[in-house]
């Protein structure tokens, strides 16, 4: 114990931290709980590992039926779930006439403004 704690570790102190371990909750019982513990938490991680597993598949198939995510899949750098929330938020994209109503929904105002002389 002095090797490893180098200083401040006198006999009295090593006395009393050694009685007080053995007066607190011993390894035996406290290790049953905390692997009564670890199985719940490894349960509820399988089964939302099922929930994302379930979710995922369906929005697989939602975006099969959708004609323009293919040329949003096409895109390079965007994903299924980009390209599954762009369309929650936008919607059919046929709806639109011009890109500029969608920047507009987004509420984005993507012009100049600039009066033309040099700074």
């Amino acid at each position: 114990m002095r090797q490893v704690a180098k200083r401040g570790a006198g006999l009295s102190r090593i006395q009393s931290l050694k009685e007080a371990a053995r007066r607190s909750i011993s390894i035996e019982h406290g290790k049953g709980l905390a692997k009564m513990e670890l199985q719940l938490l490894l349960t509820q991680y399988e089964f939302l590992q099922g929930q994302f597993t379930e979710l995922h598949a369906k929005m697989d198939e939602l975006l099969e039926q959708i004609p323009s995510s293919k040329q949003l899949l096409a895109m390079k750098g965007t994903g299924r779930d980009t390209a599954v929330g762009f369309l929650a938020e936008v919607g059919d994209i046929q709806q639109y006439r011009h890109p500029r109503q969608i920047s507009k929904l987004a509420g984005l105002n993507l012009r100049e403004n600039t009066s033309g002389k040099p700074i």
